[in-house]
């Protein structure tokens, strides 16, 4: 796997991880993005990995999901390394 390849696996990972907190806490995307203070059209493009967040959304999220954004970070690079692939979720 190249550098680029364990970037963007590492980034689906983590969009697949804020998308399951999201729906495991049984929020919308509007819900998300109106406690984030982000457009929803942003989770949107996140969620379907047509985006390309800020840190700072990024850390948005992750405050209104009250997951660790460092937490679904390494649990990321560890699904990739492992070669594990988080369920998405629907």
């Amino acid at each position: 796997m190249t550098k680029v390849e364990r970037r963007t696996a590492i980034a689906t990972e983590l969009v697949r991880g804020l998308k399951a907190a999201r729906k495991a806490q049984g929020l919308s995307m509007d819900d998300v993005a109106a406690q984030a203070g982000l457009n929803q059209s942003m989770i949107s493009r996140l969620e379907s990995f047509a985006g390309n967040p800020t840190l700072d959304s990024l850390l948005r999220i992750s405050e209104v999901l009250d997951v660790g954004l460092g937490k679904l970070i390494s649990a990321a690079e560890n699904s990739v390394a492992k070669g594990v692939k988080r369920q998405p979720a629907n």
